[in-house]
């Protein structure tokens, strides 16, 4: 898939999602195939996203300490069910997709998110991730609304998890200096 067409998938999905209040309200079946067709889009970059990364999408979720360990699976249960502090919390994953490395190790957890939390980094750092906020492809889940958001594991390939020092104010500092989020907030 060439950028072009990654920009044109965008666009439909944008136009989807850009439709007339109206025409949702009086005609449910055209708003029905229009989810359908922005769902498709979505897929595909999906799709799109791992591929240029050497990534597949995952069949199911993993956990926190699956992706900082670059594991398969994380046997981190609480009495049977996840422990709530292994799962990724809603409101730093929303609409996320799961990606794992063609041998099945967890590679990443993909995210669209309307607001970027000042908390995020120091998150993320604090439980041995990476972040980023890619700039080479867009957030396919409700265009120009979201921020795509990137999760990795914090363990190289044959090295350890690093300490990551990160500093909550300077953080702030640096997202508010580009216009991603609001320091008044905590």
């Amino acid at each position: 898939m060439t950028d072009r067409q990654v920009s044109q998938a965008i666009e439909r999905i944008s136009s989807y999602c850009g439709s007339s209040p109206e025409l949702w309200k009086s005609d449910p079946q055209q708003r029905h195939r229009l989810d359908i067709e922005a769902g498709k889009a979505e897929q595909v970059l999906a799709a799109e996203y791992g591929r240029r990364r050497g990534w597949k999408r995952a069949e199911r979720h993993f956990s926190i300490l699956a992706l900082r360990d670059r594991k398969r699976w994380s046997e981190k249960l609480l009495h049977g069910v996840w422990d709530p502090d292994n799962r990724f919390p809603s409101d730093l994953a929303d609409h996320a997709y799961f990606y794992r490395f063609p041998g099945g190790r967890a590679a990443g957890v993909v995210c669209h998110l309307y607001d970027v939390p000042d908390c995020l980094y120091t998150w993320a750092a604090a439980r041995g991730l990476r972040v980023s906020l890619p700039k080479d492809f867009p957030s396919w889940h409700n265009p120009g609304r979201t921020k795509l958001v990137v999760y990795e594991g914090g363990k190289e390939p044959g090295g350890e998890v690093g300490q990551v020092n990160i500093y909550h104010d300077d953080w702030c500092a640096l997202l508010a200096d580009r216009g991603l989020c609001n320091p008044g907030r905590n």
